[in-house]
């Protein structure tokens, strides 16, 4: 209760409908019943705000015995049904469509990568430069015959420390050379990226 509390208020706070509660999934979006120029926007803050608050909790959690929790977070951008849906008996505002399922595809992918929120470059492309990510790569999702291009979310490009940007920029140093097919480089700034830094799910990942 505590924890779906908390990150129901993010959303609605960053202008978020939550559509509905799937055990401990919370399913939001935005754009529907009126849309804005800063949707996107928004749905990323509203994804930061959550791993922040997330943070907090644990720390809580912490203090009292209590085991910590994960969130994951995908999120995708496209043309969706809303509307209410369902039966004569029971139905609901909704979304549904490819979009959606594709969000919620993605929110899975952050298990392969170590990741805690991924975006789609539909999302990222409209946000104005304002957030800091990384290129994941190219994905192909069940049911699409064109693979689609995904990053992870990892904050206001104002608010990263450099140590950060330093690692991400390594990393995209090795995703370069991982595309042009010199693997033994790839590999061995990949191994760089966590002799200096650390973990790093999608180092470990390439």
């Amino acid at each position: 209760h505590t924890v779906l509390n908390s990150l129901t208020e993010v959303i609605i706070r960053n202008t978020g409908v939550v559509d509905k509660y799937i055990g401990d999934c919370i399913m939001a979006f935005w754009g529907a019943p009126f849309g804005s120029n800063e949707d996107q926007i928004n749905a990323c803050r509203s994804a930061i705000q959550c791993i922040k608050d997330i943070h907090v909790l644990n720390n809580g959690f912490r203090a009292k015995g209590v085991p910590e929790i994960a969130i994951r977070i995908g999120m995708h951008t496209g043309d969706a049904i809303a509307g209410n849906i369902g039966s004569d008996r029971l139905f609901n505002y909704t979304v549904v469509g490819d979009t959606v399922n594709l969000a919620s595809r993605l929110e899975s992918v952050n298990k392969v990568f170590k990741t805690g929120i991924i975006i789609s470059e539909d999302t990222l492309r409209n946000t104005d430069g304002l957030f800091f990510t990384r290129e994941l790569g190219l994905i192909e999702v069940k049911g699409k015959s064109i693979p689609i291009r995904i990053f992870e979310l990892i904050g206001e490009d104002t608010s990263i420390e450099p140590r950060q940007k330093e690692l991400i920029t390594l990393y995209h140093e090795g995703l370069a050379v991982y595309k042009e097919g010199k693997l033994r480089e790839a590999i061995d700034i990949f191994e760089e990226v966590l002799d200096r830094y650390g973990g790093d799910g999608p180092s470990v990942f390439y």
